[in-house]
């Protein structure tokens, strides 16, 4: 029998998000770290990832892009 997990409804992609979530907070792991592993774990291909990500999490993936000088900066008014 197959292991591995098919993401199709809208609660197996909250599950998701919540898994990357605790892997984030618990382990404490960048998002894109744990997103490869859950995907290596799930077989999911890296391609098809953004689909079960919520605009949370791509708001804080979009960050850490940006932090580590992927994405290019935005301007920002200082406060």
């Amino acid at each position: 029998m197959d292991d591995t997990v098919e993401i199709q409804s809208k609660t197996d992609i909250k599950d998701f998000n919540l898994k990357l979530k605790v892997l984030v907070s618990e382990e404490n792991m960048p998002y894109i770290d744990a997103v490869c592993l859950l995907c290596e774990e799930n077989e999911l291909e890296y391609e098809d990832i953004a689909k079960y990500i919520d605009s949370v999490t791509k708001m804080y993936l979009e960050n850490e892009y940006r932090e580590m000088n992927y994405l290019p900066r935005i301007s920002t008014l200082p406060l």
